[in-house]
């Protein structure tokens, strides 16, 4: 009883299942979902929608929940009208042992954001247990728009939804998730959505997986198989997302990346992750911003973009863009950047990992950019780097104010996409030509501070080791006879 002693209240689970005269819609109940006074929201008698279990909650101290407990094939509705007056926080769950419950949109075509589930509640939703399916919007969110703060949890799956531009042009958002507000991903996954053009067909607008202009936390969970012009996985517009835990963006797709044969597919920019928009923040490896999640094994893996990007693509308003653990590996683009394409900030920390692989996994760095070093390298092992010019003493490399590294403790951990450069403590590259076949007393050639010196061998071992001098300090550097590239540089 309410403390007026004049409205009962509600705690118990209120339950809701499917309208159509299928009992596949209504499996646990002896008649369909129903809005009307017979139907009292119990497991036997569930209502038909979510809106009308919203309506009987009114303890502003309770944590509710609903229980789907069958097929909904409407569009539900969370509207600003249920207020923290009447809920201090609310669960939609499918009923536990059943795996079968959803909102199918079944492909109807919707005018307005959220095909499948709209939330613009200030009260907290969690979502498990849920597939939400068949979402087909003109406009944003094919699957679920959120302006609130809503946490997917184990089995939330939002899969097969489509966002397709508005009649005037303007590009869809969203495929599987529209959020202008926060979300928190701890499980589950976003599959196979799109952003299409006003055909329905031709892959075009933002965030294939999902499109955030808010706060997104990455915990756990996967995204994958989605597609989009840019941000295939996510499109982060003047956001924060933190990427931590186990969280995936994209597959294991074998080791020959295409835009047939991948996991998240951007026709233009950003396989995985476009971020872009006005001081827009990337964190890999954070729970928050000041937050690392040092153990993270999250992953972006197996993804592909038609242009820049196929991993990760930030544009030149990025305003922070941090890689502190994790690995980013087996991601190609056709143009440049594989693994990463950054048009400002790159800060590269602890645990962080690129791997090379028979896909195009490189870091782009563009002219006047360079990847920043924040702190000493724990797992990265030769990522590779591909400047947008090859230019003797062009600056690749930068050390982040207060980091307790140099760049000569980080040097091993990179090579060129080109082996015959190779880089020095300075931060800067420089070019390397062999003069004679790898064999004893061979030499090599390297431009240097405008000048060339012959660096001879005298070693006909396994490797060649080659021992000179640079302002007038002792270097060695270590090649492989096989290819000559480098493997561990010491300046």
């Amino acid at each position: 009883m309410a403390s007026d002693n004049k409205e009962l209240l509600i705690d118990f689970p209120i339950y809701v299942a499917g309208t159509d005269n299928k009992s596949d819609t209504h499996p646990f109940s002896d008649e369909p979902g129903s809005d009307e006074n017979n139907n009292i929201g119990s497991l036997k008698k569930p209502f038909k929608t979510i809106a009308k279990a919203l309506s009987i909650m009114n303890d502003k101290y309770c944590d509710y929940e609903i229980v789907v407990a069958g097929i909904l094939n409407d569009k539900q509705v969370i509207s600003d009208s249920f207020t923290k007056e009447n809920a201090k926080s609310l669960t939609i769950k499918g009923k536990d042992g059943y795996s079968n419950a959803m909102i199918n949109a079944g492909l109807k075509q919707a005018e307005a954001e959220g095909a499948c589930l709209v939330i613009n509640t200030a009260v907290p939703i969690t979502i498990s247990n849920m597939t939400f399916k068949g979402g087909n919007t003109t406009g944003n969110g094919g699957g679920i728009s959120n302006a609130g703060k809503l946490t997917l949890k184990t089995s939330a799956s939002i899969s097969g939804n489509k966002a397709i531009v508005y009649s005037d042009g303007t590009v869809a958002k969203g495929g599987g998730v529209y959020s202008t507000g926060r979300l928190i991903m701890e499980g589950g996954s976003i599959s196979g959505n799109k952003t299409l053009n006003e055909d329905g067909e031709t892959v075009s607008g933002n965030g294939g997986g999902l499109y955030s202009s808010g706060t997104f936390e990455f915990k756990g969970g996967s995204i994958s198989g989605n597609s989009a012009g840019n941000g295939g996985g996510i499109y982060n517009n003047a956001g924060s997302v933190f990427v931590s835990g186990k969280a995936i963006i994209g597959e294991s797709k074998g080791s020959t990346i295409s835009g047939t044969n991948c996991s998240n597919y951007a026709a233009e920019g950003g396989g995985g992750i476009y971020s872009g928009g006005s001081n827009n923040k990337l964190y890999i490896g954070y729970t928050d911003k000041n937050t690392m999640d040092k153990n993270s094994t999250c992953q972006i893996a197996g993804n592909y973009c038609g242009s820049q990007g196929g991993g990760v693509f930030t544009d030149d308003s990025s305003e922070v863009f941090n890689f502190a653990a994790g690995s980013v590996e087996n991601n190609k683009a056709k143009v440049n950047g594989g693994a990463v394409y950054f048009c400002k900030n790159f800060t590269i920390l602890e645990n962080a990992k690129i791997t090379q692989n028979s896909s195009n996994n490189d870091v782009y760095v563009l002219t006047d950019h360079a990847v920043t070093i924040g702190s000493k390298l724990n797992k990265a092992s030769s990522i590779l780097i591909t400047p947008d010019e090859y230019k003797d003493q062009k600056s690749v490399f930068s050390i982040a104010d207060g980091a307790d590294v140099t760049i000569a403790d980080c040097l091993s951990k990179f090579s060129f996409s080109e082996p015959a450069w190779t880089f020095l403590s300075d931060g800067k590259m420089y070019k390397m030509t062999f003069t004679s076949n790898a064999s004893k007393n061979s030499s090599i050639t390297m431009n240097d501070n405008g000048g060339t010196k012959n660096l001879t061998s005298s070693s006909n071992s396994a490797q060649l080791d080659i021992n000179a001098q640079k302002d007038s300090g002792d270097f060695n550097y270590t090649l492989r006879l096989k290819d000559f590239s480098r493997i561990a540089p010491q300046w």
